[in-house]
Formats: C-alpha cells, sequence, structure tokens
C-alpha cells in the first residue's frame, strides 16, 4: 500500500507534464511516423497457479506464439511458457540455478552465431544492500525439456554498492546488456555490460546516464535494435531509435511515445511480440485478487 502511494505521489508531481500527450516535438531525422497501438487491448485471463508472481516476460523465437515467464524472489527457479491467449504449457526447472530476486528476462544474439539466447536478470534488491547481481543465460529450448545448459555473467555497478533494477534489454546488433534501475524518483540510472562479458570472474555494469523517469519494472527492445520499451506501474513509454543515434541517446528522453497502457494490480512484466507488431503486459497477482490478465496491444496498421 505504501509503495502504490508513493508510486501515484511521483507520478503525479513528477510525469503529468507527459504521461497524457503524445507530441515529442520536432523530428528533424525520422521521416516515418511514429506508431501508433490500438488503445484496447485484447485480455486473456491467467487463473491463479504457477506464474501468480510473474516478474518477467519475452516472446518465445523457438516456438512462435508464445511466451517465456519468469517468477520473483523466493519461487523456484524455472522458466514457464504460456501461450499468447494465456494458456499455461508448463516450466523448464533449471537447477542448479537459484533464484534469489529474478526480475526481468530479455532474449537476444548470443556467443554461438545465428543462435537466440534467454537472459535471466536476478538483480532485485529492494534493500539495496547485495553488491553482487548475476544474469543467467542459455540458449532458447525449442520446448519443455529440462536440463538445460545455463552459464552465469555475474557483475557489480561501478559505482553503487547495491542498487535495486527490474529491468533488462539486450541489444540485437553488440550483445550488450542493459539495466535499468527502479526506484530513482526524477531520473532512474542506465548502466551497460559490455560485450564479450566473462562467466569466469565479476564484471562491471558501466553507468550510461539516467532516464527521465521512475519506479521503472521492466523493458524491451525490438529484434532490429531500433525500438525501445519500458513500463513503470502506470505508463508504458516507446522509443525509436534515430539515424546514427545511440541507446543512452535515445532514452536521455522522456519518451518518443506514450503508448496505451491499462493500469495493471502490480504490473511487472512487458515485451515486445515475436514480430515487434505489438507488446504484452502481464502483472503479478496482488493479494485476493482472483486472476490476473495477459493484455496484448496490437500496431495500428495502415489503412
Amino acid at each position: 500500500m505504501l509503495r502504490g502511494l508513493i508510486a501515484i505521489l511521483v507520478v503525479l508531481s513528477c510525469q503529468s507534464c507527459f504521461l497524457f500527450t503524445d507530441d515529442p516535438g520536432p523530428d528533424p531525422v525520422n521521416v516515418d511516423p511514429l506508431p501508433e497501438f490500438l488503445s484496447t487491448p485484447s485480455s486473456y485471463i491467467i487463473a491463479k497457479g504457477p506464474i501468480d508472481e510473474g516478474s518477467g516476460m519475452v516472446a518465445s523465437q523457438s516456438m512462435p506464439g508464445n511466451l517465456w515467464v519468469i517468477t520473483d524472489g523466493n519461487t523456484s527457479a524455472k522458466l514457464h511458457l504460456i501461450s499468447n491467449i494465456g494458456a499455461y504449457l508448463g516450466a523448464i526447472d533449471l537447477w542448479p540455478a537459484t533464484n534469489r530476486d529474478w526480475e526481468d528476462i530479455a532474449d537476444g544474439p548470443g556467443p554461438e552465431e545465428g543462435v537466440n539466447y534467454l537472459y535471466i536478470a536476478d538483480t532485485g534488491d529492494n534493500a539495496e544492500n547485495y553488491g553482487t547481481y548475476k544474469i543467467v543465460r542459455m540458449k532458447e529450448p525449442s520446448g519443455i525439456t529440462d536440463g538445460l545448459q545455463t552459464d552465469i555473467i555475474s557483475f557489480k555497478y561501478e559505482d553503487k554498492s547495491g542498487l535495486d533494477v527490474e529491468a533488462m534489454f539486450v541489444d540485437p546488433a553488440t550483445k550488450d546488456i542493459y539495466l535499468v534501475s527502479k526506484r530513482q524518483l526524477f531520473a532512474v540510472r542506465l548502466y551497460k555490460l559490455t560485450y564479450p562479458y566473462s562467466t569466469e570472474v565479476e564484471n562491471v555494469a558501466t553507468f550510461q546516464g539516467s532516464i527521465p523517469l521512475n519506479f521503472i519494472t521492466a523493458a524491451d527492445i525490438s529484434k532490429d535494435g531500433k525500438q525501445i520499451m519500458l513500463k513503470n506501474y502506470d505508463a508504458v513509454y516507446y522509443w525509436r531509435l534515430k539515424e546514427n543515434e545511440t541507446i543512452p541517446e535515445a532514452l536521455s528522453r522522456s519518451r518518443d511515445v506514450g503508448a496505451p497502457y491499462f493500469v495493471e494490480p502490480q504490473g511487472e512484466s512487458l515485451c515486445f511480440d515475436n514480430k515487434d507488431s505489438g507488446y504484452y503486459t502481464l502483472s503479478e497477482r496482488a493479494y485476493n485478487e482472483p486472476e490476473v490478465s495477459l493484455y496484448y496491444y496490437q500496431r495500428k496498421t495502415e489503412e
């Protein structure tokens, strides 16, 4: 309750200037219009069950039409699979990997060319006192099969001894991993793990700049690396990289589009679909909520 109240107060004081407008100002480099999404999403009920604590989601590339979901800390280290209409399809046990506080999942290239990898961010830290964090990486499976081989990418932040991070994405062009902090009131922090990162020694995530938003809970990047989405508990934000623009440069803007979002009880998951033609959101099941829904926002088509 307290966190929700704080979030509402911060939104009212810090975001009202751009939450309800889609005018990012002059755009001399991008000549194509920015995308629009249907304001009313498709909705699919997910009954109480294994993904009540869903904290991250990504569209499957190996099994189009499905979504991988991870759950929050204090739950099993499992990779859950649901269909794009909310049907639960099963889970993969990722033992010996552990789930201290899993907060986001991303996909992208990895060490083996032409192979899609999944990346799980074990980066939650409410008290900001852990100091070291990890990302669990594996080749994306093509079915529900236990015994997946996982790599652990351990790291620390170059300028913070502890940091709560719930949003991550992997640049498909460079394989760099980007992490977005959650709790700063006026501008969250962007960090990068530069590829190649080690699976043997601790890596250092370098500070890339600030993003003028707050309470960020999820992130994703399009397959072409030119579109980025972030969300907090109250809104979804979209950026499109301009010509020769870097990811930190793009994210230094408040957003390019304020995308539609039906506010969820505790929305912590966001991803593009596997064709980048829309996006999904999913909430953790709040106390006394009988169920949650998977929402899909379709990109408007040209008439």
